[in-house]
């Protein structure tokens, strides 16, 4: 089985006709929040005027007057308001990095009269970010290639000013590995889809419970109504009793 790159364009061409609702979060996305204009410094950034941009260290004052610093990989602040642990008071979302399919947020939650940096565990930061009041969960919801099917999707809950991780959905290109002669060797198929879905919440961080484990092979069974009842079941998976 070999991938075929003729087959490989078709495949991204029928994906890139599926319905867009497919791909989107049903909560309140971050980029539905009111932005606020805050005053803002650049505090430390190795670049001189004019370079191109990369990780700075920002300091914006917040609506109380407070200041708080963040690294971004922006020159001026992207702030957002919004209630992002479900308590009734406005918090901070502020944009990190940002690309052609993600932007990248860390949040400041309001606790008495001082915001606090929320620790969400993740290197980059929070992906698409999309609240779920209802169920009380923060959803991180990146993509990395084929129009959003190649994704991956967190579920997490607030433990104070913490955010734990929950539950985890990630689909990639299929990767098998052999051992052989004393060489060990990984082959990627760009025509075959593996997703996952893993629980935290019933075992260990480092060795969770999975949920759903299945491959989509793009080229045998195409990218419409087989494509999209994987995808939901693997969406099913991820939401399994929490709804």
């Amino acid at each position: 089985m070999k991938p075929r790159k003729l087959l490989l364009t078709l495949v991204c061409l029928q994906i890139l006709l599926l319905p867009s609702a497919l791909f989107t979060a049903s909560g309140a996305s971050v980029d539905d929040a009111p932005h606020l204009d805050l005053p803002f410094e650049v505090v430390d950034s190795p670049y001189k005027p004019g370079e191109t941009w990369g990780p700075v260290i920002l300091r914006i004052t917040a609506p109380n007057g407070q200041r708080l610093h963040y690294v971004s990989d922006l020159p001026k602040p992207v702030v957002q308001r919004m209630d992002a642990n479900f308590d009734g008071v406005d918090d901070l979302a502020v944009m990190v990095s940002s690309g052609a399919t993600n932007s990248v947020y860390r949040l400041f939650i309001l606790q008495g009269d001082q915001y606090v940096a929320v620790d969400d565990g993740q290197e980059e930061g929070l992906f698409n970010l999309v609240l779920h009041p209802q169920y009380k969960l923060v959803e991180s919801q990146g993509t990395s290639g084929l129009a959003g099917a190649l994704h991956e999707k967190l579920l997490m809950k607030w433990e104070d000013n913490r955010l734990v991780p929950l539950r985890r959905a990630f689909c990639g290109n299929l990767e098998t590995s052999t051992f052989e002669n004393d060489q060990y060797t990984v082959t990627t198929w760009y025509n075959v889809l593996h997703a996952r879905v893993v629980d935290y919440s019933r075992g260990l961080f480092e060795d969770p419970v999975t949920l759903f484990d299945e491959t989509f092979d793009m080229d045998v069974q195409g990218m419409e109504d087989k494509y999209l009842n994987f995808y939901q079941r693997e969406q099913a998976a991820l939401w399994q009793g929490l709804r």
